[in-house]
């Protein structure tokens, strides 16, 4: 049973860039770059606000932990199949943050990463239709806990794995600060995370055009 006693499971409204960009909130960029950040989090909010982003399974910190500064605040951790797209190949800033998440699937090798490096929910996860993985982004940020949904499963962590969750992200949130001190490595992460939301961008642009183009060209029934 899910109680808010523990890290659990919900839903919402997100993109996996969303807590990507938030790392940059409080980090030195120039103007040009701290205007590009700024303007792909307003597009984003804009999106979540219009029901335009997709939903997305989260881990929530519960209540008990004081997790947000205010009452209609909740800490979330965003979860993410990336389409099985091997962790080589995922843009550089998200391979440092994902964790992966132990799941039903033979086919999910996640043998490269040790046993405290991985997550455990209860009950196991089991991967959508036609996906093998799921990984967690291990930065934690505050939403709108009315944007919370349910997601199906009643999916949880146990004591030992909610507290191997919350030092994996503590330890990833300060490796990338330490890191992120040098400015060459800040552009290259954030350049890395823009290419994304381009890609992402124009592949919905994509979509949206051919949504038109049926819709033109279908035959009338």
């Amino acid at each position: 049973m899910v109680t808010t006693a523990s890290v659990h499971v919900s839903a919402i409204h997100d993109s996996v860039v969303h807590p990507m960009l938030l790392c940059f909130s409080n980090c030195p960029l120039d103007k040009t770059r701290q205007s590009s950040v700024r303007k792909r989090l307003d597009d984003i909010e804009t999106a979540v606000q219009a029901g335009r982003a997709k939903l997305r399974p989260c881990l929530v910190l519960p209540n008990s932990m004081e997790s947000a500064l205010k009452d209609s605040k909740r800490k979330i951790c965003l979860m993410a199949t990336f389409d099985d797209t091997p962790i080589d190949q995922l843009p550089v800033m998200m391979r440092h943050f994902v964790i992966p998440v132990e799941t039903g699937s033979l086919d999910w090798d996640i043998t490269s990463f040790e046993p405290h490096n991985r997550l455990g929910t209860n009950p196991q996860w089991k991967p959508k239709e036609g996906v093998k993985s799921q990984w967690a982004l291990g930065y934690l940020y505050e939403v709108d806990e009315a944007n919370l949904e349910c997601w199906r499963g009643g999916y949880h962590l146990d004591f030992e794995q909610q507290a191997r969750f919350l030092d994996l992200c503590a330890s990833k949130k300060k490796r990338w600060i330490e890191r992120a001190a040098n400015p060459a490595f800040r552009v290259k992460m954030l350049n890395s995370v823009l290419k994304l939301t381009a890609l992402i961008d124009e592949s919905r642009n994509t979509r949206k055009i051919l949504a038109v183009k049926i819709k033109i060209f279908s035959p009338r029934s």
